[in-house]
């Protein structure tokens, strides 16, 4: 016959033991009717057409992030650069107001937008929120452009992507 380590009682004791620690700890506990339905993070996108990549960083993106980036609240500061294209993001910590960090972005970019080079389109900066109902969101966009007018644009796209893509 094995005898076990531990008695019924002392098992009990430390059950005992838990759940009070347990129903103390309840009121510490952050809930909240309503929470935040945003995240606490920001996306600038911006564009400057027939442009390198080495352009883009040079001109557009890091001027951009070290105007940024002197603000408070910020945690982390990542940027993707293509052809023609920047996208920086910005996450918040808990106790910054996103829309107030936004406003203050906001503010900064149109203060550095006439230094930005010529043809470049103007920063905009987004919230990240999650997306609420039966909102769909697409998975894939395209963005096609081309020296046509926007018709004949919107027509050939119709003939020869859709069909390949529905």
């Amino acid at each position: 016959m094995v005898k076990s380590v531990f008695s019924p009682f002392s098992i009990l004791i430390v059950f005992l033991l838990f759940s009070i620690v347990g129903i103390i700890t309840i009121p510490f506990l952050s809930v909240q009717m309503f929470p935040n339905s945003t995240y606490n993070s920001l996306v600038i996108t911006t564009h400057l057409e027939n442009s390198s990549i080495e352009v883009m960083e040079s001109s557009l993106t890091t001027p951009i992030e070290s105007s940024i980036s002197t603000l408070t609240g910020i945690v982390r500061l990542t940027s993707s650069t293509g052809q023609g294209g920047a996208v920086i993001h910005i996450e918040l910590d808990k106790y910054t107001d996103p829309e107030l960090f936004r406003f203050e972005a906001a503010m900064i970019i149109r203060q550095l937008y006439p230094k930005l080079p010529e043809g470049a389109i103007f920063p905009n900066v987004y919230l990240n929120r999650p997306h609420k109902g039966n909102d769909t969101q697409a998975l894939l966009s395209y963005s096609v452009r081309g020296p046509a007018p926007k018709r004949e644009i919107t027509e050939m796209v119709e003939k020869l992507v859709r069909p390949v893509i529905a």
